[in-house]
């Protein structure tokens, strides 16, 4: 008896694609990789307001007034996306945790999953759902947040420093619970095996082209 073959279903976990920039060029290469297996392939992000010219709706005073999250599917330049709405955006290590529940129903139509960031971090959900993941990193969270934290004001140098040591944790559980890594470079290649000590052979440098 031949058992049905279930069809693939692509989630990609990434930042805001209105970041633009990098992430942008990054995060549509895997796009375009899934849609060729998947074509309902979609985005998943935590959706930060600010880069839309919104307000954040659930700041730190008004969680505790029991407003509810929410998640809405969106396009951006033809992708398909789920923004997940943050709970205390003001602190960094909350962005995945906090929305936990919101990302796990984002996720329930998914049986196949990519991670794709600056750092590992937007793998955190799936690391925490203990989802089978590919993670495709363009540099670590210390090399990210050094360069922030030295040449922010001096808000953003405090609520950094103090980000830090939790962040580099998260980036720790998203490394290790992966699948397979992939990374934009030899060097960062080399950071990543040498800080989380993993073999170097078991990750493979993808340029973004």
């Amino acid at each position: 008896m031949n058992k049905e073959k279930i069809p693939i279903k692509i989630g990609i976990a990434t930042l805001d694609p209105w970041n633009r920039g990098g992430i942008l060029a990054h995060m549509k290469i895997a796009y375009e990789f899934a849609m060729k297996i998947d074509q309902e392939s979609r985005l998943l992000y935590s959706k930060t307001a600010s880069l839309r010219g919104e307000k954040e709706r659930h700041s730190f005073f008004k969680l505790f007034f029991g407003e509810r999250r929410l998640a809405h599917e969106e396009k951006f330049e033809g992708m398909r996306g789920v923004a997940i709405e943050r709970i205390l955006p003001e602190f960094e290590f909350f962005n995945y945790i906090l929305n936990l529940r919101l990302w796990k129903k984002a996720c329930a139509s998914s049986n196949r999953f990519i991670a794709v960031g600056g750092d590992a971090q937007c793998a955190l959900p799936f690391a925490l759902l203990r989802k089978d993941y590919l993670l495709w990193v363009a540099t670590t969270a210390w090399e990210d947040r050094v360069v922030r934290i030295f040449h922010g004001n001096f808000f953003r140098q405090c609520r950094d420093l103090i980000s830090l040591p939790l962040l580099l944790l998260l980036e720790w559980i998203a490394i290790k619970r992966e699948k397979k890594i992939l990374t934009i470079s030899e060097y960062t290649k080399t950071k990543i095996a040498g800080r989380f000590k993993i073999n170097g052979n078991e990750i493979e440098v993808v340029p973004v082209p």
